[in-house]
């Protein structure tokens, strides 16, 4: 790490404030920015920029070729030296270093990523506040168009990544990647949700995480595509109903295409569960619940999903019952709890239920004929149905 945690700590604060830095240099396009561009397009050219450079254009390796045979000679080992000093300078590296000769270009390239940030460390993200937040690198935020953050369980980051960097820093990001989440210990900060919100052109998040808390979509209004893989989800109707409802009570975006939502339910251990949940695997919840549920699915915000399933215009809901499918009746009872869930979207054809167990999978893409018979095979039962919504009419 190239500066201490308290320069970064007060650095927070600053960011925070988009109002310090000037339009042009945030990376948000105004006409004012775009005019300038065209005036000055001749001088663009000849100076160049961190967001014109090109990294997939190949330049061979060798030497430097010097005009004079008497005058000093650089070592590669201090070309290499010298660009690791301008580590917090990408736009130098790109624009001066690169365009010097083969040997000081390949010195520097190695010290640009291309279009990709990923973080695994605090000092990782520290560094990248420290560089991205500098008015001299305003060009080089435009760069960037993918977020990878895997989180640290030694020393956690993940709960208060958006602070420090936030959305209007990175104004060309589309994908996002949060892996190895556990805000079952560390859980995010009081501002987490508010930051993370200034991500607002987001197209694709993805996240493989254990969580206890789910992140916000709600300021979302461009998002395409949903991965989320919740993993050790307690095998109980009601925590899986719970995490659904969080995730798709919050999505606001009318262009979302693909949604794929895996849980990995955890061991089930009858001699623990009940100490630790105070209740049995199998208790269901209120009908209203679920009727809520049902309000939930037919939002207007979801009439544009597809009808259609393929690797990229599907809704898939997956759940992974290994560790529990030696009991049977547990996988049974949530099977049929998940089917009532999505009885709304199972009618109209738009979801895929997947349940996988160690050595086979089921897939459900409408209502079985069993819960239907079923369903109308008691007067209570049907009572039941009438509540939460008809189950398999309207094909």
């Amino acid at each position: 790490m190239k500066f201490s945690v308290h320069t970064t700590e007060r650095m927070e604060d600053q960011i925070a404030d988009q109002g310090i830095i000037p339009d042009k240099l945030t990376g948000e396009e105004s006409g004012e920015e775009e005019s300038g561009e065209e005036e000055s397009g001749e001088q663009t050219e000849d100076s160049g920029s961190a967001s014109e450079w090109r990294p997939d254009i190949e330049i061979l390796f060798r030497q430097p070729i010097y005009s004079s045979d008497t005058g000093p000679r650089f070592p590669q080992e201090l070309i290499e030296r010298i660009c690791e000093f301008l580590w917090d300078e990408p736009v130098q590296l790109a624009v001066s270093c690169t365009r010097i000769c083969p040997a000081w270009y390949h010195a520097a390239r190695r010290l640009l990523p291309e279009h990709d940030i990923t973080w695994q460390t605090r000092e990782a993200l520290q560094d990248h506040a420290h560089t991205l937040t500098s008015l001299r690198n305003a060009p080089y935020r435009k760069r960037f168009q993918q977020l990878l953050i895997y989180d640290n369980a030694s020393k956690p980051f993940a709960h208060v990544w958006p602070m420090f960097i936030p959305g209007w820093i990175l104004p060309k990001v589309r994908v996002v990647t949060l892996g190895d989440l556990d805000w079952s210990t560390r859980t995010p900060h009081d501002s987490f949700f508010v930051y993370l919100s200034s991500y607002t052109r987001i197209l694709t998040l993805s996240l493989r995480t254990y969580l206890e808390v789910i992140p916000s979509l709600a300021g979302n209004t461009t998002l395409k595509t949903l991965w989320i893989h919740l993993r050790d989800i307690a095998p109980l109707p009601q925590e899986i109903h719970s995490a659904l409802t969080a995730v798709l009570s919050d999505i606001v975006s009318v262009d979302l295409q693909h949604v794929s939502i895996w849980f990995t339910l955890a061991h089930l251990e009858p001699e623990v569960l009940p100490q630790n949940h105070g209740r049995t695997p199998v208790a269901p919840d209120p009908a209203e619940a679920i009727s809520a549920f049902h309000t939930i699915l037919s939002r207007e915000i979801f009439n544009g999903l597809p009808r259609h399933f393929s690797n990229f215009k599907c809704v898939e809901v997956d759940f992974y019952v290994g560790n529990i499918q030696d009991n049977p009746a547990v996988v049974a009872t949530i099977k049929a709890y998940i089917i009532n869930l999505f009885t709304p979207w199972l009618d109209r054809g738009i979801v895929k239920l997947v349940f996988i167990s160690a050595d086979s999978s089921e897939h459900i893409t409408c209502v079985p004929a069993s819960m239907l018979s079923e369903d109308t095979s008691s007067d209570s039962k049907v009572e039941d149905v009438q509540e939460n919504e008809p189950v398999g009419t309207e094909q």
